[in-house]
């Protein structure tokens, strides 16, 4: 996700300031993205008020004038877009792209939560398929550096080996999270069903 839509998702969520965001980007952000510095987070501000996704109240809470921003009409509806988007998994389970979009579209349009932890599956199994047994021929050759190839082997057989743990460890978490969420999703669908035949 963009870190324009990070914003935009986190002020839909609960109308903040500037110092709100850096605030919740310092702590719980750090999971999701990057950190980000203030003038990254005002920057980012103006321009979603520019394009009109976003507007301010100016409130003052006991010290200097404080704006609190909300999405507006057009910014509530990029976030529908965007949570409807079909997710493109990054190459490297360790980005961000996947826990960003599960936690801030996720909530937006609940009905994209399998469909994107399905993407996420899928993706990493065929990685397992296509990477896991691949051939890795040395890549060590004479140079100006003596280098030693078995040392150079033995560190990428120890990288490789705690990538593949992590992999197995990320599909096994994504497969429990798919059963918990059909879960979810379908007393959900019950629930609002009930409650239409209530009405």
């Amino acid at each position: 996700m963009k870190f324009d839509d990070i914003l935009l998702a986190l002020i839909a969520r609960r109308a903040r300031s500037g110092y709100d965001l850096k605030k919740w980007l310092d702590v719980e952000g750090i999971f999701l993205r990057a950190n980000a510095d203030s003038s990254q987070i005002y920057r980012t501000l103006r321009r979603l008020q520019k394009q009109e996704l976003i507007t301010f109240d100016v409130v003052r809470k006991g010290g200097p004038d404080a704006k609190i921003y909300r999405p507006t009409e057009a910014g509530v509806a990029h976030l529908r877009a965007l949570a409807t988007t079909p997710y493109e998994p990054p190459a490297r389970r360790e980005e961000p792209g996947f826990g960003a979009r599960l936690a801030l579209l996720g909530p937006i349009e609940p009905s994209t939560i399998l469909p994107t932890i399905d993407r996420e599956l899928a993706f990493r199994r065929e990685q397992v398929r296509r990477f896991r047994h691949r051939p890795r021929p040395s890549d060590v050759a004479p140079g100006p550096i003596d280098i030693d190839p078995a040392l150079v082997d033995t560190i990428n057989r120890q990288l490789d080996r705690i990538g593949q743990d992590g992999m197995d460890r990320w599909i096994a978490w994504l497969e429990e999270q798919r059963a918990l969420w059909k879960g979810i999703l379908a007393q959900r669908t019950a629930d609002s069903e009930d409650s239409t035949a209530a009405s």
